[in-house]
C-alpha cells in the first residue's frame, strides 16, 4: 500500500513538470506567432521570452546573470565625463541564484562588443578608433562552480581630439556556452563634459575643511590674441609655449576654470596661492550672517597645461564628508567649470 502510494507521488510530481513545459512550450509558440502577425510587439515578446527562458532555466537550476548585463538588455548612462584618464566598467557574471542555490557545474562563456563614437549632434564619427582606445580584458571566461563569479573589464580613453557633448557607446554581450545557451546583453552610453579637465574632492567626516584638485589633461595652450604666426585657433604645444617670450606667454593661456559655490555651506581658503592669482579676476561676493562680513562665493583661475590647483575649502558642517567621486554622492559640493572657448 505505501508503495503504492509512493508511486502515486511520483508520477504526480512528474505530471506537474510536464504541465509546467508544456505551458512554457506553448507560450513560446504564441509569442513566435505574435511576432510574426504585429511586428510591433517584438520588444514585448522578447522581454517575455527572456523570462519565460530564465524561468525555465531555474527549473533545471542553471542560473547565468550580471551585474551589469540582462536577458532582456541592459542599459546604463553617463554624461559627465571629462573625458580625461580612465572610463571602466567591471561587469561581473554570476552563476549562483542566492548563497544556496547555483548551478552546479562550470559555465564557459563568450564576450562580444561594438563600440561607436557620436557628435553632439548625433552623427557619427567615421571610425572610432582615430578617437578613442577601447579595450577589453577577455573575450570569454569560466564562472567555476566553487566560486559562482567572474568579472571581466571594460576601459576607454580618449587621445584628446573629442569635444564637449560628444558621447560613445558601446554594447558588450556575454553568452554561456552550456549546459544551456544564455545571452545577456548591455547598453552604455558616455557623454563628454568639461572634456580636458578633471577633478576631485579629498574629504573625510570631522576634518574642518577639504581639498579640491583641478587637473588640466591638455597639452596646449590657446592664443588670447593672434601673434607671430598664431590665430585665436591655434593649440600651442607645451614645447612651443615654453620657447615663447614672457610678454608672448602672457597672451595664451591652457584652460580657464570658475568654480561656484554657497558661503552658507563652504568658505574658500582666502590664504591660498589660487585665490591670490584669482584676485586679478573679477571675483563676485555675497553678504551673508549678522556680522555683516563679505565671502568670496565665486573664483576664476587658470590651470597650466597637464598640470594641477589644489583649492581648499572649510566646511560649516565638520560632520559632512564631501569626497567626489564616491559611491551615494553622485553631485560634487563644489563643481569647476572649464571656461576654454577651443573645444
Amino acid at each position: 500500500m505505501k508503495e503504492r502510494k509512493s508511486k502515486t507521488r511520483i508520477r504526480r510530481k512528474n505530471m506537474g513538470i510536464k504541465r509546467v513545459l508544456l505551458l512554457l512550450i506553448l507560450i513560446f509558440i504564441a509569442i513566435q506567432l505574435i511576432r510574426l502577425i504585429v511586428p510591433a510587439t517584438i520588444t514585448v515578446s522578447r522581454y517575455v521570452y527572456a523570462k519565460v527562458r530564465t524561468f525555465y532555466f531555474a527549473t533545471q537550476e542553471f542560473y547565468f546573470t550580471s551585474d551589469k548585463l540582462s536577458s532582456t538588455g541592459a542599459y546604463f548612462e553617463t554624461t559627465n565625463w571629462s573625458g580625461s584618464g580612465l572610463y571602466e566598467v567591471i561587469v561581473g557574471i554570476t552563476t549562483k541564484k542566492n548563497s544556496h542555490e547555483g548551478t552546479a557545474v562550470d559555465v564557459e562563456y563568450d564576450i562580444d562588443y561594438s563600440y561607436k563614437v557620436y557628435h553632439a549632434n548625433g552623427e557619427e564619427y567615421a571610425n572610432p578608433d582615430d578617437y578613442i582606445n577601447f579595450s577589453i580584458s577577455k573575450t570569454s571566461g569560466t564562472v567555476l562552480a566553487s566560486s559562482d563569479k567572474d568579472t571581466f573589464d571594460i576601459v576607454v580613453t580618449t587621445n584628446g581630439q573629442l569635444k564637449d557633448d560628444d558621447y560613445i557607446t558601446f554594447n558588450v554581450k556575454a553568452t554561456s556556452r552550456g549546459p544551456y545557451i544564455e545571452t545577456l546583453e548591455g547598453d552604455f552610453k558616455v557623454g563628454i563634459t568639461n572634456f580636458g579637465m578633471s577633478y576631485e574632492i579629498t574629504d573625510k567626516p570631522n576634518d574642518p575643511y577639504f581639498q579640491l584638485s583641478v587637473t588640466n589633461t591638455r597639452n596646449y595652450y590657446i592664443p588670447r590674441e593672434a601673434f607671430g604666426g598664431y590665430t585665436l585657433d591655434s593649440k600651442i604645444p607645451i614645447e612651443e609655449y615654453l620657447a615663447l617670450s614672457d610678454e608672448n606667454k602672457a597672451k595664451c593661456f591652457s584652460m580657464e576654470t570658475r568654480i561656484n559655490f554657497d558661503p552658507d555651506v563652504v568658505l574658500l581658503d582666502t590664504t591660498s596661492g589660487v585665490y591670490l592669482d584669482a584676485l586679478a579676476s573679477n571675483l563676485t561676493t555675497t553678504e551673508i550672517g549678522a556680522d555683516g562680513k563679505n565671502y568670496v562665493n565665486s573664483i576664476q583661475f587658470h590651470v597650466d597645461a597637464e598640470e594641477s590647483r589644489i583649492i581648499k575649502f572649510y566646511k560649516k558642517d565638520i560632520a559632512a564628508d564631501y569626497t567626489y567621486p564616491a559611491e551615494g554622492n553622485p553631485t560634487p559640493i563644489v563643481v569647476p567649470v572649464d571656461l576654454n572657448p577651443l573645444k
